[in-house]
C-alpha cells in the first residue's frame, strides 16, 4: 500500500513540473508560426493566437522577446487588456524565465525529501474558490428529501417514479451540459470574442459538477440493494 501512495505522490509532482527558458531560448522562437514571448518572468507560446489577435492588432514583432511592457498598454495605446485576454495568456503558458540556459527542470524543482516536503506545506496552505459544503448540502438535501416523502406513501410520489426521475435527471444533466461546455470551449479558441464573456465558466463547471456527482453518489447508494441483487443473477 505504501509503494502504491507513492508512486501515486511520485506522478502528482511531476506533472507539477515547471520548465524554465533563458532569453536566449525565447529569443529564437520569433516567427509567426512559432512565437514564444516573456510576460512578468513567465513564457507563453502564443503561436496559435496570432492569426486571430491581427483582426485588432499585428503583434508579430512580440515574438522573442518580453512583452511585458507592450501587453499592459496594447503597443503604446495606453489601454490595458482585459481580464479575459490575461486569462486567455495563462491558457498559453508554458514555463518560466531563468537566467541560465537550461533544457532540463531546475535543480530547486527535482524530487527530493525537502522539495517535496515544501510542496506539501504548499499545497496545504493553499486557498481554493471552490466549495464544497453548499454542493454537498445541497445534493443531500435535493434527493434525501423527496425521498423520504416517496417511502411515506405520498400520493403525489412513488418510489418507482423517484427512480425513474432521477435515472433520467443525471443522464440528462451529466451528458447534455458536459458536451456544452467541451463544444463552448473548444469555440473560444476559434472566436476571440467568447473570452470576453464576463462569467466564470469554470468556476461554475466544477460547483455543478460536484452537485451532479454528489447526486449520482447517493443514488448509487440508494439503490445500492437492487445493484448487488443484479450481479448476482
Amino acid at each position: 500500500m505504501k509503494i502504491i501512495i507513492t508512486l501515486l505522490f511520485s506522478f502528482f509532482f511531476i506533472f507539477q513540473i515547471t520548465y524554465a527558458y533563458s532569453i536566449t531560448d525565447v529569443s529564437e522562437h520569433d516567427s509567426r508560426k512559432d512565437c514564444w514571448v516573456i510576460f512578468e518572468e513567465s513564457v507563453y507560446d502564443i503561436s496559435p493566437y496570432i492569426a486571430q489577435h491581427d483582426e485588432y492588432l499585428d503583434i508579430t514583432d512580440w515574438c522573442g522577446r518580453d512583452i511585458t511592457e507592450d501587453f499592459k498598454d496594447k503597443g503604446g495605446l495606453d489601454i490595458d487588456h482585459k481580464g479575459s485576454s490575461y486569462s486567455l495568456l495563462e491558457t498559453l503558458y508554458i514555463g518560466k524565465v531563468t537566467e541560465e540556459k537550461s533544457d532540463l527542470v531546475p535543480d530547486s524543482l527535482k524530487y527530493d525529501n525537502t522539495v517535496t516536503q515544501d510542496i506539501k506545506e504548499e499545497i496545504s496552505n493553499s486557498k481554493t474558490p471552490y466549495n464544497i459544503f453548499i454542493p454537498l448540502l445541497l445534493s443531500f438535501s435535493l434527493y434525501w428529501i423527496p425521498y423520504l416523502l416517496c417511502i411515506k406513501k405520498c400520493k403525489r410520489f412513488s418510489l418507482v417514479k423517484f427512480n425513474a426521475f432521477w435515472n433520467s435527471i443525471l443522464f440528462l444533466l451529466l451528458f447534455i451540459p458536459g458536451i456544452l461546455f467541451g463544444i463552448f470551449m473548444i469555440l473560444r479558441y476559434k472566436l476571440a470574442s467568447l473570452w470576453n464573456i464576463d462569467f466564470n465558466f469554470m468556476y461554475w463547471h466544477v460547483e455543478l459538477s460536484l452537485v451532479m456527482g454528489l447526486l449520482a453518489l447517493n443514488h448509487f447508494i440508494q439503490r445500492i440493494k437492487i445493484y448487488f441483487s443484479q450481479l448476482r443473477k
